[in-house]
């Protein structure tokens, strides 16, 4: 009786072990758990973080593009209703017309401020004779806009910036 139950323990402890010792090709399916997870996040890293940077060069590309819009449209009908009303208070065009454009520079200033963009460059002109009835305001404006994240050393080195260009006409109101 007492020889029964030994060998039923060995026979027990046997049967465990053999539980516990897998084939070599268990081992390879075993040891592969949790590598699609690694591989998953490592890849998606790889994917996000370019796919991030695009999306923010594009907002930044997107904001300046639509601060140099409203800084052209601005610009040019400033230019025209400042005039315009330094006229009608009997002041000579010519004065009237450099009078719109400082007004005109700092709303553009103003603008980019609110948009987040650096000062713009702005040109004014004028088609015909300034602010007579029926001329045209024309402004141009460019913005230069750095890329995120490239140091200041490589930026001298290399230009990396992308502009805008945008452009505006305001019609002095009357008939020539």
């Amino acid at each position: 009786m007492m020889g029964s139950r030994v060998e039923g323990r060995q026979r027990s402890r046997r049967s465990r072990w053999w539980r516990v010792v897998r084939s070599p090709r268990q081992l390879r399916v075993a040891d592969d758990r949790g590598g699609a997870i690694v591989e998953f996040l490592g890849i998606a890293v790889l994917a996000l973080i370019p796919l991030t940077y695009l999306i923010i060069s594009l907002a930044q590309i997107q904001a300046a593009t639509y601060a140099a819009e409203s800084i052209a449209r601005s610009a040019s009908r400033t230019v025209v209703s400042t005039g315009i009303d330094s006229i009608d208070h009997g002041t000579p065009a010519l004065v009237a017309y450099e009078a719109g454009v400082e007004q005109a520079h700092g709303s553009a200033l103003l603008i980019a401020e609110d948009f987040g963009v650096t000062p713009p460059d702005l040109a004014l002109s004028c088609e015909g004779e300034c602010l007579a009835p029926g001329s045209e305001i024309l402004a141009h404006v460019r913005i230069d806009v750095p890329l995120p994240g490239v140091p200041d050393l490589v930026r001298r080195a290399i230009p990396m910036v992308v502009t805008v260009d945008a452009a505006a006409p305001a019609h002095v109101p009357g008939s020539p």
